[in-house]
């Protein structure tokens, strides 16, 4: 197991148009396997991944809000809460977004650490991996069909 995973794509879209793929609610669901988040995108502000499960809406996912520095940077951590480990901050990952505009496409590199350190890194490691494969495709059409 590896204590990082880091993606880097080439996107047909401004560095705007990937920002607002990253931050914005309706953009979020269409690639993040459809949970509604909520977030003010503040530094020190709560980030919450909300799915439906059953009858019921669930926070599957939390963290804290790292860096905000549009349309360039994002940063903040991530825990499961729906996993049997303890709610510390030695078990949030993060994941981390450069925003990088060349010519005439944007670079987008996505950058996840900490699996080293957290309880069940292992598994983490493994469904982060799978979750990117079938995220990145996605996150790269919804970019490119903002309108700025």
């Amino acid at each position: 197991m590896e204590n990082e995973i880091k993606k880097s794509m080439l996107i047909n879209a401004d560095a705007m148009q990937v920002w607002n793929m990253l931050t914005e609610a309706e953009s979020i669901r269409k690639y993040m396997f459809g949970a509604r988040v909520q977030t003010d995108w503040k530094p020190g502000s709560i980030i919450e991944y909300y799915f439906d499960q059953g009858d019921k809406e669930i926070v599957a996912v939390k963290g804290i809000i790292i860096r905000a520095e549009a349309p360039n940077y994002l940063a903040y951590t991530l825990f499961p809460t729906t996993w049997n480990i303890l709610d510390i901050p030695s078990n949030y990952l993060t994941v981390a977004y450069q925003i990088q505009p060349t010519v005439d496409q944007t670079e987008l590199t996505i950058t996840q650490t900490g699996f080293m350190e957290v309880a069940e890194g292992g598994k983490r490691y493994t469904d982060s991996v799978d979750g990117w494969k079938t995220i990145l495709p996605v996150m790269k059409e919804v970019a490119e069909k903002q309108v700025v």
